[in-house]
């Protein structure tokens, strides 16, 4: 507020530090360093972190910390950026990126990259042989099994927050995210050409793709 009254004073003809200081109320150094700023041609609006530190409120810091012990608990990732949206609309306060990761930091959370989980676990190992023994006698010369994958070309990282001093979350995160799409079947005479393609899968293409 006070680099912008200073701004308009100049705009309109006001140069001189006295007078600033006469028609905007300011305190001298300040109008000095705003007036000089703009006489040399450098931005006046603050810097990104500079300033008083933010604290957040009791409300906002308990509605803060139960979404993250409410992530922790469900192993879902979720950001500070997510977590700052999360306190404006419960609590109605706003508040930086960086203001809400020091305050998790000060109530015990840390992020940290999630460990690769299993995406197939016991339990569905067990399904599939159960699967493949009631259906062992069945004919399957006229059956194709099909199969698509999704590739992604980039790096992908998962940050998670967590209480210091705890166990690492573990999150399923698959080898291959989407980017390219390629589908494959199999049967009893054979397997079937790669299809691969950009876009993402729809019923037109999907049977286009096995025709």
């Amino acid at each position: 507020e006070r680099r912008r009254v200073v701004k308009g004073l100049m705009e309109s003809g006001v140069n001189t530090v006295a007078e600033l200081v006469v028609r905007s109320g300011l305190p001298k150094t300040t109008v000095r360093n705003i007036r000089d700023r703009l006489l040399a041609g450098r931005p006046i609006s603050r810097k990104v972190g500079s300033g008083r530190m933010r604290h957040l409120s009791p409300l906002a810091v308990d509605a803060l910390t139960e979404e993250a012990e409410e992530a922790l608990t469900e192993v879902r990732p979720v950001t500070a950026g997510q977590l700052r949206d999360h306190v404006a609309t419960q609590v109605g306060e706003e508040a930086s990126v960086r203001t809400i990761c020091r305050t998790l930091h000060r109530e015990g959370f840390v992020a940290k990259k999630a460990r690769k989980g299993p995406l197939m676990t016991a339990t569905h190992r067990l399904h599939r042989q159960a699967w493949c023994v009631v259906h062992a006698a069945d004919d399957f010369t006229r059956t194709v099994f099909l199969d698509e994958a999704k590739f992604q070309l980039h790096r992908n990282t998962v940050l998670v927050w967590h209480r210091r001093g705890g166990d690492q979350p573990r999150v399923g995160v698959p080898n291959h995210s989407p980017s390219l799409h390629v589908l494959a079947g199999i049967s009893s005479i054979g397997v079937t050409p790669l299809v691969i393609q950009a876009e993402t899968w729809n019923a037109q293409r999907f049977v286009a793709a096995i025709n």
